[in-house]
């Protein structure tokens, strides 16, 4: 599990496409939630505060660019899977937000599909090392 939630966090920024929003608003106790699954509460709570409000190059080697906090610029899949499973307003927002990624495109039957496969092992995981209740 340790792993998962690792490589999730080595792929945690991409870069935006144009024209992508931020609009979902993820908080700091919602990255934190995520990130306390793989990791130290401390180092939980250093990298949910980088996300969600550092501009500083010099804090960590996850930066963002233009001034914007590393979470405008972009989550991936795998870190968006992890909120998804902090709460049911969490994953509202990572719905909402992968609807922005497509630029209001319908997601894709086999889209869903795949993502739900993918969802469902995370939660299974997560419930077998004993972080979320089933």
């Amino acid at each position: 599990m340790k792993g998962l939630i690792l490589l999730s966090l080595l792929l945690l920024v991409n870069k935006p496409t144009q024209g992508q929003s931020p609009s979902a608003d993820f908080t700091e106790s919602e990255f934190f939630q995520a990130l306390s699954w793989g990791m130290s509460s401390v180092e939980a709570k250093r990298l949910s505060t980088l996300l969600t409000h550092s501009t500083d190059p010099k804090d960590s080697t996850v930066q963002g660019e233009r001034g914007q906090p590393v979470a405008v610029q972009g989550l991936n899949d795998d870190f968006l899977l992890l909120l998804s499973l902090v709460s049911p307003a969490t994953n509202e927002k990572v719905e909402r937000y992968r609807s922005e990624q497509a630029h209001g495109r319908p997601l894709t039957a086999k889209e869903q599909a795949s993502w739900q496969e993918r969802r469902d092992e995370y939660r299974r995981r997560l419930v077998a090392a004993g972080k979320i209740r089933p």
